[in-house]
């Protein structure tokens, strides 16, 4: 494989944390074809994120942008402290 070295260790990293890096682009194309599936009304971002990703300057941008899913879930600072943080309290109420 061509891939970078990195590469493997981080998605070995990542599959123990059942997680995933998806691109953004590929995850604003998703949310709008769901929409348009489903009818567009239903979606309050959708004019938005058709604009981005019909803009070429704005898809290379995106095409550059990864966030991480664990769960299946998009993964944010604020939910990784709080997992962390009812971790850390079950720990320390089982060692009690």
């Amino acid at each position: 494989s061509t891939a970078h070295p990195g590469l493997r260790s981080l998605r070995r990293i990542l599959a123990a944390h059942d997680a995933r890096l998806v691109c953004q682009y590929d995850a604003f194309a998703g949310y709008c074809a769901e929409a348009e599936a489903r009818g567009v009304e239903h979606y309050p971002l959708y004019a938005w994120t058709k604009a981005v990703i019909d803009d070429p300057a704005k898809k290379a941008k995106y095409l550059k942008s990864f966030s991480i899913h664990v769960g299946g879930a998009e993964s944010t600072p604020g939910r990784a402290r709080t997992r962390w943080r009812r971790r850390s309290r079950r720990s320390s109420a089982q060692a009690l």
